[in-house]
């Protein structure tokens, strides 16, 4: 039997044992007017309550151990989750950096054809475009 059955069980255990404290406690009823069963009352509900908090921390503490010895049979495939982000992080960066490459090649090709074009035909609107492909490089850091 694997560790979380045996978890999962011991688990289930304590939740019928809070449940029967607190059926217990509730066929207590009110609290009695006489002393003595006042007193004998008071115990009966104070034991019975420690029960219920003792048997629900218990369920709350082997749920967290059943959770994390699920975990271990994950253990290698979330590794290897992690391992591909790392890489898929590495790939983007590299991705981005080539873009940015193709960017600025693109603002040089432009600058390029500005410059031929207002060599073949020399104007205002040829030599703005210069300026302005120009420009556009002087920019691209």
């Amino acid at each position: 039997m694997a560790v979380i059955d045996v978890l999962d069980q011991v688990s289930d255990l304590c939740s019928v044992g809070a449940k029967k404290s607190l059926d217990a406690m509730l066929s207590l009823g009110s609290k009695p007017d006489g002393a003595i069963e006042a007193l004998l009352w008071e115990q009966q509900t104070k034991r019975l309550q420690g029960q219920i908090n003792s048997l629900t921390a218990m369920v709350s503490k082997l749920t967290a151990a059943a959770v994390i010895e699920g975990l271990k049979d994950f253990e290698a495939d979330l590794k290897t989750i992690g391992d591909t982000a790392k890489d898929a992080e590495a790939r983007i960066k590299q991705i981005k950096r080539v873009s940015d490459l193709l960017t600025k090649l693109a603002k040089v090709l432009d600058l390029g054809l500005a410059l031929l074009a207002a060599a073949a035909a020399p104007s205002t609107a040829t030599i703005a475009a210069v300026v302005t492909a120009g420009t556009a490089v002087a920019k691209d850091d």
